[in-house]
């Protein structure tokens, strides 16, 4: 579903807050969000055949919920530096090797 031609769009969506996919069990990877800065939520909630999330996922700085509830098949997970993030889930992800690299400051 996701490929180069995101990227390219995503100057398009330099307004967008929020972007919902949760429940598509068709896609394997996040792309890179870079081009969409203004955005606050990208749920990915139940994404069983999600393998890759792009680094730039940890770097958007106005991410308020961080949804991967459910990734079963999640191995890693790109370093965090959201200072806004006010939500992380990570349940239900059997396959990750471990906890997300934290960078900077995360106000609690």
């Amino acid at each position: 579903m996701f490929d180069s031609s995101f990227v390219f769009f995503g100057r398009f969506f330099v307004k967008m807050r929020v972007l919902n996919f949760n429940e598509c069990e068709s896609i394997t990877e996040i792309p890179d969000v870079c081009g969409v800065p203004n955005l606050k939520e990208l749920p990915f909630r139940g994404w069983k055949n999600l393998i890759k999330i792009h680094g730039s996922v940890g770097f958007l700085d106005k991410h308020k919920i961080l949804d991967a509830d459910g990734c079963s098949k999640l191995r890693s997970f790109p370093p965090i530096k959201l200072t806004s993030l006010e939500n992380l889930q990570l349940s239900y992800c059997p396959s990750l090797e471990s906890f997300p690299k934290i960078l900077g400051r995360w106000r609690m």
